[in-house]
């Protein structure tokens, strides 16, 4: 909060006359002499327009720049975690068709997951989580129910089936029929 200054000279109170040029008997200031504003602002506001720009350095892990080494270490672990592996994957995916993951999914810090979408409209999208340990199983399927409606209107259920290894994700033949085939692995997000 700001306070309220009285302007004095030789202990009296006055006031001052403005202008559009300025206010009497406010100078400007200087390094050595309050004005306009005070002596240790003025050298503060110098000493920032002297500054050169070209010292400010992007931070690493090593060495700080515009942010603190710890910082900077900080922002990375919690920026490559939650993000996209494979974009516009589009696929049902049948037993030919097979997603080579981008990373590994023991490399994920708790595992993937798959986005599914519905063909005919945009607005479904259906999440199915699997855990990186689930790499000790790679030849098992991992089933998801998905329920949508139908052309009719009608609540109905597709089925995909989907075999996990620590590179791939390969669907099977049922992927491809009525109802399974309404349905699309859209992308895989890391988790």
């Amino acid at each position: 909060m700001t306070s309220i200054r009285t302007l004095t000279v030789n202990n009296e109170e006055v006031y001052a006359r403005t202008h559009i040029q300025g206010v009497d008997g406010l100078a400007n200031s200087t390094e050595n002499k309050d004005g306009l504003m005070s002596k240790e602002d003025k050298q503060k506001l110098n000493r920032l327009q002297e500054f050169d720009i070209s010292k400010l350095n992007e931070a690493t892990k090593i060495s700080p720049g515009l942010m603190s080494m710890e910082d900077k270490q900080k922002l990375d672990s919690i920026d490559k975690h939650n993000q996209i592996i494979n974009r516009n994957v589009n696929v049902y995916p049948n037993k030919t068709q097979i997603v080579n993951l981008n990373k590994n999914l023991t490399s994920c810090l708790n595992g993937i997951i798959l986005v599914w979408r519905l063909d005919d409209i945009d607005d479904l999208y259906h999440y199915q989580y699997v855990p990186k340990y689930h790499n000790n199983h790679p030849n098992t399927y991992i089933t998801e129910v998905i329920p949508y409606r139908n052309q009719s209107n009608k609540l109905d259920y597709c089925i995909k089936l989907v075999r996990v290894s620590n590179t791939q994700v390969v669907g099977a033949a049922s992927n491809q029929l009525a109802p399974s085939n309404h349905i699309r692995l859209h992308e895989i997000l890391e988790y």
